[in-house]
């Protein structure tokens, strides 16, 4: 409590000197840097959360099996991130790979921390700051709790009065791709707390075509696992691996 309190003041005095002189705490930002399996990765925190997530990504990767499959990407491959966050496994496979990386995150502050590590990597990912649904729609986007980077647990949908929320334009990816504003995929990754369905719904396409290699859901509700294995396979998917330490990542590759 008595930490919190100093941190807090020296929060209040810095914004009061910054603001007196002009100079403001953006203009301070500093650049930290991890390195993963041999990969040094560039980073510029808004807050603590987003720098722990990046020492934790340092110390175990964060999800060992996220891990093992951005390793079995063949280079010059289209990956997509959707719900990238601050982009850890994004920037990693971009940089690991040689990947070309669509990093989806329709959350602002997570953004501005994806996009500025983007930058300072000179990475080949492009920043998309779109929510992810199966058609195109426009509806609100409820924060968990907070408004900051790296949170989660945001739901898109309707307005939730009791939440701090925003309006938004969401679409699909079957939608993006019939537009010509983003290509194929060769693997995707889907983390979006919940809203699993909605997403895979919206690239009923792409699953259903021949480019696709491998997908990795993560499970936010126990009873969706048997609803998705049996689309996918239904499609011409099996399941490679499930989970492993405390995630609920499921990997299924396309049959060749």
């Amino acid at each position: 409590m008595i930490k919190k309190k100093i941190k807090q003041l020296l929060v209040n005095l810095i914004n009061l000197i910054t603001s007196k002189i002009k100079v403001f705490p953006d203009q301070f930002k500093k650049v930290y840097n991890i390195e993963f399996q041999g990969i040094k990765i560039f980073f510029i925190p808004k807050n603590d959360i987003t720098y722990r997530r990046w020492k934790v990504f340092e110390r175990n990767g964060k999800e060992k099996n996220t891990i093992d499959w951005i390793e079995t990407f063949e280079k010059n491959s289209i990956f997509f991130d959707i719900g990238a966050n601050i982009g850890v496994f994004s920037i990693y496979a971009a940089l690991k790979k040689k990947v070309e990386v669509y990093a989806f995150e329709p959350e602002p502050n997570s953004f501005i921390d994806l996009f500025n590590a983007i930058q300072v990597n000179k990475a080949n990912v492009i920043p998309m700051l779109v929510p992810l649904t199966d058609q195109a729609n426009c509806n609100f986007f409820n924060l968990s709790k907070n408004f900051e980077a790296a949170s989660s647990g945001h739901k898109f949908g309707n307005k939730d009065n009791k939440k701090l929320n925003y309006a938004v334009c969401a679409d699909s990816i079957d939608n993006l791709i019939l537009n010509k504003k983003i290509p194929q995929p060769n693997y995707i990754k889907i983390d979006v707390d919940g809203l699993e369905e909605k997403v895979i719904s919206g690239l009923d396409t792409v699953i259903k075509g021949n480019t696709l290699k491998s997908i990795l859901i993560e499970f936010m509700y126990e009873e969706q696992k048997n609803f998705y294995k049996d689309y996918l396979k239904k499609n011409g998917y099996f399941l490679k691996d499930g989970p492993s330490g405390n995630n609920r990542n499921y990997i299924f590759l396309k049959e060749k």
